[in-house]
């Protein structure tokens, strides 16, 4: 975010933490809000484990 912020890309809100993940939110050219995800370690391979014994 701090580098999307430096080249001079529109943020939207706060950063969320959660214990999935980390979030945050910018505007492209055309004015469409864009959410960006950042997973915690760990949370993608549990999820997957998760499914895939369904």
């Amino acid at each position: 975010m701090a580098q999307l912020k430096a080249d001079g890309v529109q943020l939207v809100g706060e950063i969320g933490h959660y214990d999935y993940g980390n979030f945050g939110w910018i505007m492209d050219p055309e004015g469409n809000k864009i959410e960006l995800w950042e997973p915690v370690e760990g949370v993608l391979e549990a999820y997957e484990e998760s499914t895939a014994n369904q």
